[in-house]
């Protein structure tokens, strides 16, 4: 955050301008001139009584902040919404708003609103002691630290800082502790502070004068302004006048307009000599239609490409089958007899019966080879056998095996009729694993079961090398989580302690010329007390030569100081 006078951020306020319909009124022509002076106002003696046929005020969101000034000092009774005027940090006229002097007859302060703010950290707060009317300051959740309190603290001399600062929100600061508390004192007229969310504890007392809880309508979720109002009614004599009027700061610049369209300047306006007449035009218009024209030739050419392209791809039925002929496409496949017969003996292609036959295909006695049908459902393994499949070795089988009839159409699916059990193909969508051991594979010994593919899979070991078995595998659920509690729960302090609301009865305006007095005259013996320091160490210095002897108050060459 830098100084307020540094990045000034100028704003669009409309200017004051007569009313139309009426002869503009002597009161009006002097508040158009004093306008531009709001910190000189106060020396008038005296206070005028508003009067709405006046037409002096006629948009206050576009109103300039130094006629809002110049207003509230001048007329007495003016409208409600007229006490508060919303202004960024960075405004242009904010540090001569600053300077308007609080009276008797006018008060004005100043609520800082930046919760969460990025450009808030210790390197700038001591920037905001510009903000001399600063009455409340809400830094929750930022980077500010127990030191850059006390940097805002020691800006305070004469009347430069934030010398009545009443509210001060540093809730969800990880970088408060409690060094916090001997800087509080700083701030003669601090009431509320609110150490929520911080690394505060209640075992350390607080500052002398603070209650470690106040009430909950002082703190958050209470806005700042109303927060002082009804510290306003706890004690009305808290400012310098009765009726305070507000600066509500909760931007830190104006928000940016977007620039005017279809401006045109003069040296980039050209002039088109046409076969019938003169036309106006501009050179960027013309740069444009230019460039949608190419780009609009370009897509037609590409269009008419792919067009052509697209017509060389696109080939009728009948020639594909005069170029392709569907029975050199179609490829058949052989079984393992004629595989092995060679490739001159191949039997021509064949479809398959739908019916179910029994084939060989030349393997040892004993064995046969059965068909099977694709499982109804895609949830049924083919790994598990519904029943065990008979073993058959007959004569006819074992001389087609030898050398029978080798153009036997090959089904679709076979499996060997055995006591072997043949493993689930997992390339097949229906082939699902099952951690359960195969009702029909052999028994193991003693009882034992077949460990689970799940607790192979979910095994861990330690470091020692040792397996540590999971939760999921023993069959038992592993405890959930318990969901974070909630953002306003959420504290960085001993969850056991209540949270720390510091609160006092708010001190009267006049404390804070006593404090101010109190500062002027630390400030002087200090002063007082650096000078005689001074004073001492020129007069208590001598000078001596190598030999030892005390000098007449003349250095030379030889001679050294001490003391």
């Amino acid at each position: 955050m830098p100084s307020l006078a540094a990045l000034p951020s100028v704003g669009d306020y409309a200017p004051p301008h007569p009313p139309l319909a009426q002869v503009p009124s002597l009161a009006w022509i002097c508040i158009s001139i004093l306008y531009h002076h709001p910190d000189q106002v106060h020396q008038i003696p005296y206070q005028l009584n508003y009067r709405p046929e006046l037409n002096i005020i006629d948009d206050v969101l576009a109103m300039d902040p130094r006629m809002w000034a110049a207003l509230v000092q001048l007329y007495d009774n003016l409208p409600d919404y007229m006490r508060t005027f919303a202004i960024p940090l960075r405004d242009s006229h904010m540090p001569k708003l600053q300077s308007i002097p609080c009276t008797a007859r006018f008060s004005m302060i100043t609520v800082l609103e930046a919760p969460a703010c990025r450009n808030l950290c210790d390197d700038n707060i001591a920037n905001l002691k510009e903000l001399s009317s600063l009455a409340a300051l809400d830094a929750s959740g930022t980077r500010l630290t127990s030191h850059g309190i006390k940097a805002l603290a020691f800006t305070m001399h004469d009347d430069i800082g934030p010398w009545g600062l009443r509210v001060l929100d540093l809730r969800e600061c990880a970088g408060i502790t409690t060094d916090v508390y001997a800087l509080l004192s700083k701030f003669p007229l601090l009431t509320v502070v609110d150490l929520r969310g911080t690394k505060c504890s209640r075992r350390i007392p607080p500052p002398p004068g603070f209650s470690v809880k106040g009430h909950p309508l002082f703190f958050h979720p209470t806005r700042l302004s109303d927060s002082l109002a009804r510290l306003q009614e706890a004690n009305p004599s808290m400012y310098s006048s009765p009726n305070p009027f507000t600066l509500l700061v909760n931007t830190l610049d104006h928000p940016r307009r977007p620039a005017a369209e279809g401006l045109l300047s003069h040296d980039n306006t050209v002039v088109t000599i046409a076969n019938n007449d003169l036309y106006l035009d501009n050179g960027n218009a013309i740069a444009r239609r230019a460039e949608a024209q190419e780009e609009r030739l370009r897509h037609e050419e590409n269009s008419a490409e792919w067009h052509r392209r697209r017509e060389l791809l696109e080939l009728t039925e009948d020639e594909c089958e005069e170029k392709y002929p569907l029975s050199s496409v179609r490829r058949g496949r052989s079984t393992q007899s004629n595989a092995v017969a060679g490739p001159s003996q191949l039997p021509p292609l064949t479809r398959v019966p739908s019916a179910p036959r029994t084939v060989s295909v030349g393997l040892p006695s004993g064995f046969q080879l059965t068909p099977l049908t694709r499982p109804s459902s895609a949830r049924t393994s083919v790994g598990v056998d519904r029943a065990p499949l008979p073993i058959r070795a007959t004569a006819s089988t074992l001389s087609r095996a030898s050398g029978g009839d080798r153009s036997a159409p090959r089904p679709s699916f076979i499996r060997l009729a055995g006591n072997t059990q043949s493993a689930p193909n997992r390339h097949l969508p229906s082939a699902t694993h099952r951690s359960r051991p195969n009702p029909y594979s052999p028994p193991l010994p003693n009882g034992f079961r077949p460990t689970p593919l799940s607790a192979r899979l979910n095994a861990r070991s330690d470091r020692k090398g040792n397996p540590k078995p999971s939760t999921r595998s023993l069959g038992v659920q592993a405890p959930r989580r318990p969901d974070p509690p909630p953002a306003e729960t959420r504290l960085r302090v001993n969850p056991d302690e209540e949270p720390l609301m510091l609160y006092r009865d708010p001190p009267p305006w006049s404390a804070l010329e006593d404090a101010k007095c109190e500062c002027r005259m630390h400030e002087a013996k200090r002063r007082e007390e650096l000078k005689r320091n001074v004073d001492m160490r020129a007069s208590g210095v001598a000078y001596v030569d190598l030999s030892g002897k005390k000098s007449c108050g003349r250095q030379t060459a030889d001679w050294k100081p001490i003391g």
